[in-house]
């Protein structure tokens, strides 16, 4: 049904990590309605058909496992980690949560509601004020990059259950998904493990073309002013090149350097020698 599967054994513990990337998320949203993909990954860890969230929970639990669904711009992802003498009953409760959801109404409107209250309280939140500003000047309108992950408070209000369920029939495809698994397994043991999720049928979703992001012809400096703040925050970038870009990686590479951890020179510059800052990194 157009799954693949990706795995690396690594038998140094009796553990197994796996990581289920279905590509669509935000970028799939349709227009208006930002975070349905947040809201439709949140659901799916709320119980299944013939589970209740607790009862899944516990279930969860009783494997030494973990399981969590969440939803990015590009793609939902479910992660979890288990005992390597208990991953096919894990994956059965993955495929269980995947192809039986419950989508229950009174969960959804406490998600929907918890949602809501984080953006309120992010709207006081100096850096999630930054972050949306940002990307909404390097985007512009029309890219789906400059729109917050998990939606506005308008957007969210116009997220109804059965938008979620509509995401779920029409968005989320096999033949989008790839299975990653690493750890300490045989591959017959996870091509076995993985059979039930082939009776999942559907057709290859294209992801929206997005609008090319133009280069800046002079520099531009924003303030924000927000009365009272405790604290400032900083945030300076530009377009780079498309992650299909040969380069890409190399930059990211290079940038391991600059600032992409706590040993990167930025970090220990800023707030390692000077002590000017929590801290400074860099990223694409």
């Amino acid at each position: 049904n157009g799954i693949r599967i990706l795995g690396i054994e690594q038998n140094e513990l009796p553990v197994v990590n796996f990581n289920i990337r279905i590509d669509g998320g935000q970028l799939l949203d349709e227009s208006g309605k930002a975070g349905t993909a947040y809201l439709t990954a949140q659901l799916l860890n709320e119980g299944t058909q013939n589970k209740s969230p607790q009862e899944l929970a516990q279930a969860i639990g009783l494997l030494g496992a973990s399981i969590s669904v969440s939803a990015e711009r590009e793609s939902i992802y479910v992660e979890g980690r288990t005992l390597a003498k208990n991953f096919e009953k894990t994956l059965l409760l993955v495929t269980e949560m995947l192809m039986e959801p419950r989508f229950d109404e009174a969960e959804f409107d406490r998600l929907k509601a918890t949602r809501l209250t984080s953006i309120k309280q992010s709207k006081g939140n100096a850096p999630s004020i930054a972050a949306n500003a940002f990307y909404k000047a390097l985007y512009g309108d029309k890219h789906a990059a400059s729109l917050p992950m998990g939606g506005t408070e308008q957007s969210v209000k116009d997220i109804s259950l059965t938008d979620v369920k509509d995401y779920y029939a029409s968005k989320m495809s096999p033949k989008n998904m790839t299975i990653h698994v690493v750890g300490d397994v045989k591959q017959h043991r996870v091509a076995k493990a993985s059979q039930r999720l082939s009776s999942w049928q559907g057709e290859a979703i294209a992801l929206p073309q997005q609008p090319n992001v133009p280069a800046l012809s002079s520099p531009q400096v924003y303030f924000i002013d927000l009365p009272g703040a405790k604290q400032s925050v900083i945030m300076a970038g530009k377009p780079t090149v498309p992650a299909s870009d040969d380069a890409f990686h190399h930059i990211v590479v290079a940038n391991n350097l600059l600032g992409g951890s706590i040993g990167g020179r930025l970090a220990q510059t800023l707030r390692i020698q000077k002590g000017y800052t929590y801290g400074a990194y860099s990223y694409l």
